[in-house]
């Protein structure tokens, strides 16, 4: 097991190596022509890019090893002991299986760009359900502002309808909102 609460950063270097060693196994796998099992070397393209061959990939992989750990968090264990007077104490502790941990860091490192665009996925699709929450909100609190200001004894039915017709505009584009993210 390897201690997550106080050695983190050894967790880090193990995903981050077992996922270096999977982008490299990335790379082996890659056909080129008829080929498998060559690397491609860095070089020149032409201008200002630069081609990093095999090291992107071992980037590539130990970056999303690191990164799925984030998704997938360690075991959490709490410990209770009891001592001679009876007092009780608690200790929790954060733990990855350390043979968990490799596997799964070169697996994650073997299909490293693509383990990265579904996280890069999943973080956005948070984020525009956070905005649409937000949005959907803000429209209920104009709606209760609005129907609490419009008095039927004192308002035109020209601000009356001019303020409906704000609320529905709102209200139209949050759902406008909500069925595209969806």
């Amino acid at each position: 097991m390897i201690d997550a609460t106080d050695n983190w950063w050894l967790a880090i270097l193990v995903a981050a190596t077992a996922g270096l060693v999977g982008g490299l196994a990335y790379e082996l796998m890659q056909k080129r022509g008829k080929q498998t099992g060559v690397v491609e070397a860095p070089g020149g393209m032409g201008g200002r890019l630069y081609d990093l061959g095999v090291g992107a990939s071992l980037v590539i992989g130990a970056i999303a090893a690191v990164a799925f750990m984030y998704f997938n968090p360690p075991n959490e264990t709490t410990v209770v002991s009891t001592d001679a007077s009876g007092a009780s104490t608690s200790e929790t502790s954060q733990e990855y299986p350390a043979i968990g941990l490799i596997a799964i860091s070169l697996i994650v490192g073997s299909a490293g760009s693509t383990v990265l665009s579904g996280m890069q996925a999943k973080v956005k699709a948070a984020i525009d359900g956070q905005s649409l929450e937000l949005m959907s909100a803000a429209t209920r609190e104009v709606k209760t502002k609005t129907d609490a200001v419009i008095d039927p004894a004192t308002d035109t039915d020209a601000q009356a309808q001019q303020a409906a017709g704000a609320v529905d505009a709102l209200t139209s584009i949050a759902a406008a909102a909500t069925g595209a993210a969806r």
